[in-house]
């Protein structure tokens, strides 16, 4: 039995390169992570039974803003509403003019929430990615 090369614990696993070294496939995963490269540290050919993967998510700025927005456009929504049914039932003049307000405000709102996401797209990340390597 070998010495696996990164940790020196006995092996009879093999990378799947050109120089066939002796190496546990958990040892071959944290050198290739910390490396950041599919190739052997020893023989530098690639390992043919890696590959690389790139995972992406969200950004926490991405989910708030959504929240944000799901809420603004909800709220408006729903007194738009109530508020229209309130001038057809009264026939009042006052009704309507508050629901003109709450119309300009819901305006107001989304230019507001533009602006926001203008900013949030300049400044931020919108996905976080990282880079996953495993065994074929």
């Amino acid at each position: 039995m070998m010495h696996c090369y990164v940790c020196y614990d006995e092996t009879t696993e093999r990378c799947a390169c050109a120089c066939k070294a002796h190496v546990h496939r958990a040892c071959l995963l944290k050198t290739i992570e910390t490396r950041n490269n599919t190739n052997c540290s020893i023989c530098a050919q690639p390992i043919q039974n890696v590959v690389m993967q790139t995972l992406k998510q969200p950004s926490l700025w991405v989910m708030v803003f959504a929240v944000m927005l799901v809420v603004t456009v909800g709220t408006s929504c729903l007194a738009s509403i109530l508020l229209l049914a309130l001038a057809v039932d009264d026939r009042n003049d006052a009704a309507f003019y508050d629901l003109l307000i709450c119309c300009a405000s819901s305006v107001f709102l989304a230019m507001f929430a533009s602006h926001f996401l203008r900013k949030l797209l300049t400044d931020h990340d919108l996905v976080l990615s990282h880079d996953v390597y495993s065994f074929m």
